[in-house]
């Protein structure tokens, strides 16, 4: 009745265990697939959804009047103290990059004349925030 270990037992036993082990790492694996795929889609989404609100504040922030979008109430103020055409001529060099020859072609001044009047603009906002903000700029 007694039967000599041969060791078939411990072998057999060995491949069911490694067929366990194989069968618990692929489902761990899937598993982790399936919430790498989750995690990843809603990333996706959020991230979409950050990029719509960052293009509709950027939608908005367009509409606005330029004096509703200028956060520095130093800087408000400084623009609004100079003349209609420095503040013409500052703006349409400043924020449309436009050369001091044509804006001179639009107001019927020379590119010494532009530059003028853009450099005395920038001197007066130099010194009107300094003195709403006694700021050195």
């Amino acid at each position: 009745m007694w039967q000599r270990n041969n060791g078939r037992a411990e072998e057999e036993l060995q491949i069911k265990f490694t067929g366990y082990l194989i069968q618990a790492i692929r489902r761990t694996q899937r598993d982790y697939l399936k919430a790498l795929y989750a995690y990843s889609n809603q990333e996706t989404l959020t991230d979409t959804i950050f990029a719509v609100s960052q293009t509709l504040e950027q939608e908005v922030m367009e509409r606005l009047p330029l004096w509703e979008k200028i956060e520095s109430s130093a800087l408000l103020y400084a623009l609004k103290q100079l003349d209609e055409r420095e503040r013409y001529v500052f703006l349409a060099r400043v924020l449309d990059k436009r050369p001091f020859d044509v804006i001179g072609v639009q107001l019927g001044l020379s590119y010494k004349g532009t530059a003028a009047v853009y450099y005395r603009a920038i001197r007066k906002l130099k010194k009107s925030i300094e003195g709403v903000n006694g700021y050195d700029i």
